[in-house]
């Protein structure tokens, strides 16, 4: 709101002025004299004048998103499925209020329960708590590699983004035995899991079912081939496990999935 306006007012001030007879004593004739009894009236007016702040106008502030805190790091002691918690139940809180310096309640897959972890810091946010846990959190400023900060590519919502990593090619049991952390839940895993565990984590896009199609960006460690056994069986990477690859994919072949099948919370890709 502008501050109300100053305003210098004046009235119109009106002096009159009675001269006497002035007498200047030594000073010249009797013909230098005013005359006896003459008055003069002077009028000095003050205009009403204006002055107004130079203040902007208001304008609406950009709404927060927890777009804002989309990377984040696993420390010591800390699964990777407890930090996206902590960054989730974070990033939830700062929308509401902006407020960075919290204390926030995180779930934790692996053990079942809730945990208290409390956070600090701006543009790099480290929340510690739970057993000993630490979590780091980026915002968009921290370049990559700071502090451990992901890869953050800024691409348009239709131009292609790269996919570096190893392909993974695993059955069910030897994806627990190296990866159970990933998927800590009650059932088994049955046929093959197909993915490609990336060179380091980054913030990809695809699409989303709570969106309407809509594009989304999120961090993601490791990327999906396919929806299912059967529907990886069928991708070119299909049995090439171990081997490294580049693929620039367009986000309209990725989708984020609403269930943890295997690989975990990953993002999911066609390579047809």
């Amino acid at each position: 709101m502008r501050s109300p306006s100053r305003r210098n007012r004046g009235a119109a001030i009106t002096v009159i002025l009675g001269t006497a007879a002035l007498v200047l004593a030594g000073c010249g004739g009797a013909d230098d004299a005013a005359p006896s009894g003459s008055t003069s009236t002077t009028t000095v007016t003050e205009i009403e004048t204006e002055i107004a702040d130079e203040t902007s106008a208001d304008t609406e502030p950009t709404p927060r998103t927890e777009d804002a805190y989309l990377r984040y790091e696993a420390g010591p002691h800390t699964s990777e499925l407890f930090a996206k918690s902590v960054r989730d139940a974070f990033a939830a809180q700062w929308v509401r209020t902006g407020n960075t310096d919290v204390s926030v309640e995180a779930n934790s897959f692996v053990t079942g329960d809730t945990y208290t972890m409390k956070c600090s810091g701006e543009h790099i946010v480290h929340c510690t708590g739970g057993n000993n846990a630490h979590v780091y959190l980026y915002d968009k400023t921290v370049p990559a590699g700071e502090e451990g900060a992901p890869a953050y590519p800024e691409l348009d919502d239709n131009e292609p983004q790269t996919i570096s990593g190893v392909i993974r090619d695993l059955s069910g049991d030897e994806f627990l035995e190296k990866y159970g952390e990933l998927y800590p839940f009650d059932f088994g895993v049955t046929g093959r899991v197909r993915y490609v565990e990336l060179d380091e984590p980054t913030v990809l896009r695809g699409t989303y079912p709570y969106r309407e199609g809509k594009t989304k960006e999120d961090q993601t460690y490791r990327v999906a081939i396919g929806s299912t056994p059967e529907d990886s069986a069928g991708s070119r990477l299909a049995g090439r496990d171990g081997e490294h690859i580049t693929e620039d994919v367009s986000p309209s072949q990725c989708w984020w999935p609403n269930d943890p099948k295997p690989p975990g919370w990953a993002l999911r890709c066609r390579f047809d």
